[in-house]
């Protein structure tokens, strides 16, 4: 039995057969799934696999189509692990800068986005290539446009600013 006090973030995917529920812990990552059962008794999840990934994992972002598991590594590493949700493998390790927290996948499913300390990091989902862009100051949170075209980050003390996706620049 999996307790709700060892949790620390989750992410779920729905498709016709299965609910996809992970829970991220100290060190590493639980995938649970949930039958249809299961889903009205939430004493009763059973763990499918435990996957190592980086140090600390923190937040986790589900692809649109629940094929890629995304987990910010916030520990001394800095990468996020890129995990084969068919599988249950880690199929990449993508450096991204220093303490990866907050994550957010683009409505497309092209990119992710993560805060890390003093920036902000773009990951090509297809390529795995990254970009890092600078940011001055503590950024908190971010929200995606739901045409993507925008990526509004929460700037503590500053304000809100937002990040045009077309161009990268804020």
């Amino acid at each position: 039995m999996i307790s709700r006090r060892n949790l620390f973030a989750l992410a779920f995917h729905n498709s016709v057969t299965t609910t996809m529920l992970v829970l991220l812990g100290i060190s590493r990552l639980v995938p649970c799934s949930l039958s249809a059962q299961d889903q009205n008794n939430d004493h009763d999840w059973s763990v499918q696999k435990v996957i190592p990934v980086g140090d600390s994992p923190e937040r986790a972002v589900l692809t649109p189509d629940g094929r890629e598991l995304y987990v910010a590594n916030h520990g001394s590493d800095g990468t996020v692990s890129v995990i084969d949700t068919r599988t249950g493998v880690v199929k990449a390790t993508v450096r991204v800068g220093a303490a990866p927290g907050t994550m957010a996948m683009s409505h497309n499913g092209r990119r992710v986005y993560v805060l890390i300390e003093n920036g902000l990091s773009i990951i090509d989902t297809g390529s795995k290539a990254v970009k890092t862009l600078p940011l001055e100051g503590r950024t908190d949170e971010m929200a995606i446009t739901g045409d993507d075209a925008r990526v509004y980050l929460t700037r503590v003390y500053t304000g809100l600013q937002y990040l045009n996706t077309k161009t990268d620049e804020i």
